[in-house]
């Protein structure tokens, strides 16, 4: 998997004049953001707690998933309807993307006791085969 730099999730709320522009972006509101940066943190471990590479990617959705649960516990009384996703990479390239809650409930009602639907949401934004490039 390539290295992240760091990544930031955002609740976010469509504005009643909801527009998408030619390259497919929104332009919402954003509610509250969490930014883990990942590669400043691995850095300061104690050489005891290093993460390998084969724990990496269950290091990164464990972090996703802290930053998003603590997002949503900190925030019940906001207005939100979508979570927004940059992941940025050391070689600088971001991906970005953002879900409706809707579509996250439909993975949840629909879907497998075990899908955990916003980290389907993070899995939709990666590339296809990014557990494969280095």
């Amino acid at each position: 998997m390539k290295k992240v730099n760091e990544f930031k999730i955002s609740l976010m709320e469509k504005p009643k004049d909801f527009l998408v522009d030619e390259e497919g972006k929104g332009n919402y509101i954003i509610r509250s953001s969490g930014v883990f940066k990942v590669e400043e943190y691995l850095q300061n471990l104690d050489e005891d707690q290093q993460v390998s590479e084969d724990e990496y990617e269950k290091f990164l959705q464990g972090a996703m998933m802290a930053i998003y649960d603590n997002l949503l516990e900190n925030n019940a009384e906001k207005s939100f309807d979508t979570v927004g996703l940059w992941i940025t990479y050391k070689d600088g390239e971001i991906l970005e993307n953002a879900m409706d809650f809707s579509v996250l409930e439909t993975f949840n009602e629909f879907g497998p006791d075990e899908v955990v639907p916003f980290l389907e949401f993070v899995k939709m934004t990666l590339p296809v085969n990014e557990s494969e490039v280095s």
